[in-house]
């Protein structure tokens, strides 16, 4: 059995920068209401709307290094965030499941320890949809049993 790797699908990559260019649009139009109106309310969205800029681009760059990869040795992961890469040993992981979190779905690697990670990819969510989330899923829980013996 060779290696699975797995990263971002473009769909997904399309999905977030839409939404990206959606709140930068929104962030302009705000402001320029608020500035038009003068209205202070107004203004306050504006500002939260351009707050969260910052952490989208963020995102948008990271995206293109998140990646998992199942090898012989074990799971290699590196999230939406990009910080750092995960390593775990086929030896060392007790459980692989799929959870759900409000309207995202990930992976989550739970060690022998105790100590859990989450995949960075697959993912699906409202923004990054990947409907093969599932399959994606089963395919690296037979390759964790293939190669820890389970």
């Amino acid at each position: 059995m060779g290696s699975l790797l797995f990263r971002i699908t473009p769909r997904q990559l399309r999905g977030l920068r839409i939404s990206t260019l959606a709140l930068v649009v929104i962030t302009v139009v705000l402001a320029a209401i608020a500035h038009l109106r003068r209205s202070e309310p107004i203004l306050v969205y504006a500002i939260a709307a351009a707050g969260t800029l910052p952490l989208i681009l963020w995102i948008n760059v990271t995206s293109a290094w998140a990646f998992t990869e199942c090898s012989r040795e074990g799971i290699r992961a590196r999230g939406l965030f990009g910080v750092g890469v995960r390593n775990c040993r086929w030896a060392d992981v007790s459980d692989i499941r799929v959870v759900t979190e409000r309207t995202t779905t990930t992976i989550m690697v739970t060690r022998h320890d105790g100590s859990r990670f989450r995949l960075g990819v697959p993912r699906d969510s409202v923004v990054m949809a990947d409907r093969d989330l599932r399959t994606k899923f089963a395919r690296i829980a037979t390759y964790w049993h293939a190669k820890s013996g389970c």
